[in-house]
Order: C-alpha cells, then structure tokens, then sequence
C-alpha cells in the first residue's frame, strides 16, 4: 500500500491535480494499491465541496495528539490501514 497525506495548505491550489501525479507516479513504479488521506475540513476548505461529508470514507482520525503524545490516532473501518 502507499498512501499520500493531502492536508497541507501548499496543496491548495491544484490539489487534485498535484495528488493525480502523484498516483500516477507510484503506480506506474509498481505501487496498485493507494490510499489518498485527507480531512473532510481540508477538502471543505481548499477544493469548496459543497457537502461537509465525504463518501466512501474508509478510515477516521479522531485526533492528532493521542495520549498528549502529538500522534495521529485514527478508526480504520475497512482493516486497510492496520
């Protein structure tokens, strides 16, 4: 698996441009199974969806200081990130 982590603020203006390079890079090296990971706030905010939700969600972070410890901690509904 390769996932891509798209919720920096530098992305916002050819976001789905910037992450379709990306993919397409790392599966024509041979990587057939991507993840992309992206807030539904980030996407809100820097691609203006008109819905706060997002479908096909298949993993939630929940919080990004987990035990104090300033670690991601996330739900991962469909066992492919774990």
């Amino acid at each position: 698996m390769c996932a891509i982590d798209v919720e920096d603020q530098f992305l916002q203006y050819n976001v789905i441009a910037d992450i379709n390079l990306f993919l397409d890079y790392v599966y024509q090296h041979g990587f057939h199974y991507l993840v992309v990971y992206a807030s539904a706030s980030y996407l809100d905010c820097f691609l203006r969806r008109q819905s706060a939700g997002v479908d096909n969600v298949q993993d939630w972070q929940y919080t990004n200081n987990g035990y104090q410890l300033k670690t991601d901690f996330n739900y991962d509904f469909a066992g492919i990130l774990s």
